[in-house]
């Protein structure tokens, strides 16, 4: 089964071009959670629950926090597959969630960019 969900999460990221519509979103943007969350939206699924950010309401570290932590319940792999999420959907929620992971570590660590 893990096999099967490796292969269907490679085969996700392979069409339409996910691959390189994340690797866009993450370059130069890889320790910088507030770049990141800003431009969230582009990389989604249609329909996912979440509403763009701008640079300017992420200003605050405690508003930083509020929406990382929005963003990791939006796209949490598991969360996604428990609402009926196809394998696109799940292929992007893995990949946004750990580059949100690691600018999150690297915001957290002092570099709060």
């Amino acid at each position: 089964a893990a096999e099967a969900s490796a292969a269907a999460r490679a085969a996700a990221l392979d069409s339409g071009g996910l691959r390189d519509r994340l690797a866009a979103w993450r370059a130069g943007k890889e320790t910088n959670v507030r770049a990141l969350l800003s431009s969230l939206h582009t990389v989604l699924w249609p329909g996912a629950p979440w509403a763009p950010l701008s640079l300017a309401d992420l200003v605050d570290p405690a508003d930083v926090r509020r929406a990382y932590r929005r963003a990791a319940l939006v796209a949490h792999p598991d969360k996604v597959r428990q609402r009926g999420g196809d394998p696109v959907a799940v292929a992007t929620a893995d990949a946004v969630f750990d580059a949100l992971k690691g600018a999150w570590a690297a915001f957290e660590a002092g570099d709060r960019k």
